[in-house]
């Protein structure tokens, strides 16, 4: 559940920091003392005499990582000026992150502004995505252009709204199998299949990553150090990306499309599948007052972005194994909840980490695979992420 609500009994909890907190603390003493190498700017005050920072980037990241890249900072009301904040680009997170149409993008750990930050370079986009106290703020790029913008990937308070189902009936339907995401991955590897669901049209899957997935990807390596894990969004599937949604029973049907859909592509579905995970990424809730909804260490899920920006992590976090009673609260400056917590409060911030006892439980179980709770005996488990 994630409900507004007083904080709970903590006796006995992990008081423990961020890993992104805590890189922070460890490599910005040391970025003091090492002297990072450093690609400049001509610091011309006219914005339009930049470089390009996505190319700017590429070039930093060719010369070696550390490296530190000054990028403009937004800033409003202020003409012909260009304000220059420090960008540093740690090391790559090495995983493959594919959008419609494009070669697979990568990910780097960062620091921007003296933040923890993910850089998620892909196509022409360059997202710097900071996770914080009250949400995920990204900065993004194009390429081409030296002016950023600037949004919030995720907003901690949503209207309770029923969720209007799409009209597109699916009964019958066929799956368009050029639509595969492209490239495939080893069955053994952890590949996670994000279906931006067609609502979704106006907003760009690129925005989607940065403020609801980058971090939380960026955690995950950190949870299966040295494990491949490769994330694909895929465009438009006619049978999958249009189903209606709306009704409690979304995840059965949703299940029912993902299954279709495998069969046609020869993906892993059901037996040893466990490392291949299928998400519908929808606009409107799924149902009345749920933000998402997953099989509990099944390979289904989905999520809406009117949720709060620990949705997918959640749902995610179903998806793999971890669970509500092994969930915590930490610190990481601020009382913070980790990633399973059911119960959320408005004083606790987010820790953007699952508890370490969900972290062992997601090694083992992706070590040594899953037994999912029977769809027909699991739905009442999972009507997860209430929105009020």
């Amino acid at each position: 559940m994630w409900d507004a609500g007083l904080p709970s009994d903590s006796e006995g909890t992990s008081m423990n920091f961020s890993p992104l907190i805590r890189r922070s603390l460890i490599w910005l003493p040391c970025a003091a003392f090492v002297g990072l190498p450093a690609v400049s700017f001509a610091q011309d005050k006219n914005a339009n005499a930049l470089r390009d920072i996505v190319s700017l980037f590429d070039e930093a990241v060719a010369a070696g990582l550390p490296r530190t890249l000054g990028v403009p900072v937004a800033s409003a009301g202020v003409a012909r000026k260009v304000n220059l904040g420090d960008l540093v680009i740690e090391t790559s997170l090495e995983v493959d992150v594919v959008f419609p149409g494009e070669a697979p993008g990568t990910m780097y750990a960062a620091t921007w502004q003296g933040s923890p930050a993910v850089v998620t370079r892909s196509g022409e986009h360059l997202d710097i995505s900071i996770p914080g106290k009250d949400g995920v703020v990204v900065t993004g790029f194009v390429t081409g252009s030296a002016e950023p913008h600037t949004y919030i990937g995720g907003e901690t308070e949503h209207s309770s709204e029923r969720a209007d189902p799409v009209a597109q009936a699916t009964t019958g339907a066929k799956v368009a199998s050029s639509m595969v995401p492209s490239p495939r991955y080893p069955d053994d590897e952890l590949t996670f299949y994000l279906f931006p669901h067609d609502d979704t049209r106006n907003t760009d899957p690129h925005d989607i990553h940065a403020g609801f997935v980058a971090w939380w990807l960026a955690d995950l390596r950190r949870v299966l150090i040295g494990e491949p894990v490769h994330l694909l969004y895929s465009g438009s599937v006619r049978g999958v990306t249009d189903i209606s949604y709306g009704t409690r029973n979304v995840l059965i049907d949703w299940s029912d499309a993902v299954h279709a859909y495998a069969q046609v592509e020869g993906l892993p579905y059901e037996k040893h599948s466990w490392r291949h995970k299928y998400f519908l990424i929808t606009k409107a809730l799924p149902y009345h007052g749920v933000a998402g909804v997953s099989w509990q260490g099944g390979i289904e899920g989905i999520g809406s972005i009117r949720g709060p920006y620990p949705t997918f992590a959640h749902e995610f976090g179903h998806m793999l194994g971890a669970t509500h009673a092994d969930a915590d609260t930490g610190f990481n400056g601020w009382i913070c909840e980790t990633n399973m917590l059911d119960v959320h409060s408005l004083l606790r911030s987010n820790c953007y980490t699952y508890s370490p006892a969900n972290q062992r439980t997601i090694r083992e179980i992706y070590r040594n695979g899953s037994s999912p709770i029977p769809k027909e005996h699991s739905l009442s488990l999972l009507r997860d992420m209430p929105v009020d």
